[in-house]
């Protein structure tokens, strides 16, 4: 165990006295903990550890005052995916092509095919956005039914006249 302090003075105070659990602790210096730090650094870039998949993120509350987390904390986790086990739509799948569904995805259907882009285009039929609202429509032409799925999660479907897509949810991108 090493530690790094960068005023280390054997007389902080009278009242502090070395944790029995620090006991065999080292007590480094900046540049030796520097080089410490960039040597672990190259030994993940010669072998990283495996990428994990993360289901949840505990959220803390944060003092707008101070940029730092508070001392109440939140109850709640972000949740990848729901108690029915369906995880959420994060892009729409079009003719093998992951389309994300967080900025503004503008569908035209010409015929039996669409075109699909990012951005709000005027000519769409139909531009989508998938926000803290769920899976929205922002702008329609008012030309095609438009049927949004119902809870806007992967494996459902978007079927904007005769054509449907996909929603699914990407891992790793």
């Amino acid at each position: 165990l090493a530690t790094f302090s960068p005023n280390l003075s054997p007389n902080l105070s009278p009242n502090l006295s070395p944790s029995p659990n620090l006991s065999g602790a080292t007590i480094v210096g900046a540049a030796d903990a520097a080089r410490r730090g960039l040597a672990l650094g190259r030994a993940w870039l010669r072998n990283p550890p495996p990428l994990q998949r993360q289901q949840s993120l505990a959220i803390a509350l944060i003092d707008d005052r101070a940029g730092r987390p508070s001392a109440a904390r939140a109850d709640s986790t972000a949740q990848a995916q729901t108690d029915d086990g369906a995880t959420t739509a994060t892009h729409l799948l079009y003719q093998n092509r992951a389309w994300r569904l967080d900025q503004p995805l503008s569908i035209s259907l010409a015929g039996d095919q669409l075109a699909v882009a990012y951005g709000q285009l005027a000519s769409a039929d139909i531009t989508l956005i998938k926000d803290a609202q769920g899976l929205r429509v922002i702008a329609s032409s008012g030309a095609h039914e438009v049927q949004l799925p119902s809870r806007h999660k992967a494996g459902e479907w978007l079927q904007l006249g005769a054509s449907k897509v996909a929603l699914i949810e990407v891992v790793d991108a």
